[in-house]
């Protein structure tokens, strides 16, 4: 039995395996899976690092003015900021537990959480997301803001699994039209 796993085993890990990136690119931002395999009386257990999907979207205004507002933007679509670093233009907010609608688009819209034969799962279940996003200068006027959504649904009760999202690029093109609306003005 343990040795139909272990070639299930390597496979997962190479075909999770990262692509190369050149020395100038920022490191991805990566999330750890912890899987578990048992075989009769022997364990076998790992971590995979998934890359997640990094959406980039153009901002006209100046890094430092789109990084300033970025924070604000972000407690206004109701995240609470846990992470603001100057030094790499990130900021990280995370909401818990919601069903609301996020910047005036329902969650279904924005997540794809798969379905179950009572509709999409991101209007059943309870959604936890966390946001990062990470503003770089492209100009003196212009900049780029990077943004990767980690969501996962849990069930309301105690039936049932938690289901890790999937974003639409959408979150990226509502934050940064949200830091372009942040910036005009000022």
């Amino acid at each position: 039995m343990l040795r139909r796993f272990i070639p299930a085993a390597v496979v997962l890990v190479v075909a999770c395996s990262a692509p190369p990136r050149s020395p100038d690119a920022p490191a991805p931002i990566t999330r750890t899976d912890r899987i578990g395999l048992s075989a009769e009386t022997m364990d076998i257990a790992g971590e995979i690092n998934v890359p997640d999907e990094v959406y980039t979207q153009p901002v006209a205004a100046a890094s430092s003015r789109a990084f300033a507002a970025l924070p604000g933007v972000f407690r206004e679509l109701g995240l609470s900021v846990t992470a603001i670093d100057p030094a790499t233009g990130l900021v990280k907010g995370e909401i818990l537990r919601t069903r609301k609608p996020f910047g005036g688009k329902m969650l279904t819209q924005l997540l794809d959480c798969g379905t179950t034969s009572a509709g999409p799962t991101a209007a059943r279940y309870n959604i936890n997301m966390t946001i990062t996003s990470r503003v770089s200068a492209v100009s003196e006027t212009s900049a780029d803001v990077a943004t990767v959504v980690q969501a996962v649904a849990l069930p309301s009760t105690t039936m049932g699994n938690s289901v890790r999202c999937r974003p639409a690029p959408a979150f990226a093109e509502l934050i940064a039209r949200r830091v372009t609306e942040a910036t005009r003005g000022s």
